[in-house]
């Protein structure tokens, strides 16, 4: 037999006329009783054998014990099994090529993601999202080829990406499982011109409980949208808020402690139809600052209320 488990075999027999009992031998070899500690005594007519080795044949024999001496079975003859051969390993560690983590100003059409190859990948699958953990764009096996080109992407958008090394044995993900980013473009020729962020710096540590975050005007804008997250393109601290200037205040008062990331987009406002004539009702395309490049800010253990004083 092959392909036995290793987990445990039940080795059978039929009786024995005038048998007081059994013993049985299981080993690397004929007449080897290592797996048993020599010829094991057995009341029954079966015996269970556990703990073998992966990919490995065993012999085994039975006798029947009396008063008279012992009669093996099938006239002498051992019998052999082969355990289950080993698992394959998991597919190994490797990582993403391209784009490069963080890039800007990537094109929306036809952009090649690429990745190293894992040894005993038999596989690969790509997830594209808006957020890390989230394959909203792109799910898909790759088969085996180490890149894919996607398009329609949309214009000023920070996209998550990830791949999976696939096997038998199981799934690695690539760069241990941190998740890369990209920014694609913005299109200015349909929404706002670009714009920059100007302070506070990206680093900057926060030392007092309120924030002034800071840009300067982009043409054909109506209003700003502020992002602001514990990474970018998650907007979980300020969502996407209006503000119809180029500045805004921050509380981060009881905000926990690290790095958050933010970004503001320029929005040009379309015109309403024709029964609404001149009416502004609806968000149109939008620019981000520094052509899609996040700032970011750090929060530390304890920050202080701001000092007034009086004049």
């Amino acid at each position: 037999a092959t392909g036995v488990a290793t987990s445990s075999v039940t080795l059978r027999w039929s009786a024995s006329a005038g048998a007081s009992g059994y013993e049985v031998c299981v080993g690397t070899q004929p007449g080897n009783c290592t797996e048993t500690g020599g010829w094991a005594s057995v009341s029954g007519l079966s015996a269970v054998v556990s703990g073998l080795r992966a990919g490995t044949t065993y012999w085994w024999q039975v006798r029947a014990v009396s008063a008279g001496g012992v009669t093996p079975a099938d006239g002498g003859v051992w019998w052999s099994f082969v355990t289950v051969a080993p698992a394959a390993p998991a597919p190994s560690e490797f990582g993403k090529v391209a784009p490069t983590n963080a890039l800007t100003r990537v094109d929306t059409t036809n952009l090649a993601l690429e990745w190293q190859a894992s040894s005993g990948a038999i596989s690969y699958r790509l997830c594209i999202g808006t957020q890390p953990g989230l394959c909203d764009v792109v799910d898909r096996n790759a088969g085996n080829a180490l890149s894919h080109v996607v398009s329609g992407l949309q214009p000023g958008t920070v996209y998550w990406w990830q791949v999976w090394a696939l096997n038998a044995s199981g799934e690695t993900p690539a760069n241990g499982g941190a998740w890369w980013y990209f920014v694609t473009r913005n299109d200015t020729t349909a929404g706002p011109g670009n714009f920059q962020k100007t302070g506070p710096f990206s680093g900057t540590l926060v030392i007092t409980s309120s924030l002034v975050l800071q840009w300067g005007p982009a043409s054909d804008a109506t209003f700003y949208r502020l992002c602001v997250g514990m990474q970018p393109g998650i907007c979980d601290r300020v969502n996407n808020v209006r503000v119809d200037g180029t500045s805004y205040v921050l509380d981060v008062q009881g905000w926990q402690p690290g790095a958050y990331w933010w970004q503001v987009r320029a929005v040009r406002q379309t015109v309403g139809g024709a029964s609404f004539e001149g009416v502004l009702d609806a968000e149109g395309p939008a620019t981000q600052s520094d052509e899609g490049q996040w700032w970011r800010f750090v929060v530390p253990h304890r920050v202080h209320a701001p000092i007034v004083r009086r004049q």
